[in-house]
């Protein structure tokens, strides 16, 4: 489990059973090396609760 934040362009929202490509920043972890890389899923929650899930499309930096 790690930290990260979501990037929804301005003026667009997301719903419930609707998908979007999205920029995902994660707090980077050296237990998650070599973790994070195209085709990984994993489930996003808030709080104990999931609200989502997310393919990894591509890595941008490190």
């Amino acid at each position: 489990m790690t930290i990260g934040f979501i990037e929804i362009p301005a003026g667009q929202s997301l719903q419930p059973g609707e998908t979007m490509n999205v920029l995902l920043r994660l707090r980077k972890w050296p237990a998650l090396e070599g973790e994070i890389h195209p085709g990984r899923e994993w489930h996003i929650q808030e709080g104990g609760a999931v609200v989502g899930m997310g393919t990894v499309l591509q890595v941008v930096g490190t």
